[in-house]
């Protein structure tokens, strides 16, 4: 990858499903270039067109064999990839993804994965887990971390 992943492709499931998407991309170009008739070059989603670009030159986008290239780097980049578990207290937005994978390739590693889940009993905040640690800065665990204060704040209600 010459600029690193798009924040678009941000868990393991997202890039495998670029991967198949690019392969069936450079396939449907090589029948093309083969004089194969009938071929319709499939149209790229966002994120596998934003791999394509971050991967490869502008020059080699049809190109066949520096797509199945980018492709075996990607293969390599899933299996040696850190994963990191984002949860939430709510879905979120598609922009607050990309911000919060953007931060963390930018502190943590550039190839980072994040898989996002939702858990409502958290109340807020965010809980970060990676293969050994729990970070957990949930409205829940601050809430249990001081029970007396909150039992102040509700007097007070």
């Amino acid at each position: 990858m010459d600029s690193g992943l798009p924040a678009r492709v941000y868990s393991p499931d997202h890039l495998r499903f670029c991967l198949e998407e690019l392969e069936r991309y450079a396939s449907a170009l090589l029948r093309a270039k083969r004089g194969a008739h009938g071929v319709e070059i499939p149209e790229l989603s966002r994120e596998s067109a934003a791999l394509l670009d971050a991967g490869i030159s502008a020059n080699e986008h049809d190109d066949p064999a520096a797509i199945a290239r980018l492709g075996q780097g990607l293969v390599a980049l899933l299996q040696s990839a850190p994963v990191v578990g984002v949860v939430l207290a709510a879905p979120a937005p598609m922009a607050l993804k990309e911000e919060l994978v953007a931060w963390l390739r930018a502190n943590l590693t550039p190839t980072v994965l994040v898989e996002f889940h939702v858990d409502p009993d958290i109340a807020g905040g965010i809980v970060l887990r990676s293969i050994n640690t729990i970070y957990d800065h949930s409205f829940r665990q601050h809430l249990l971390a001081n029970p007396e204060r909150f039992t102040r704040i509700l007097e007070h209600v």
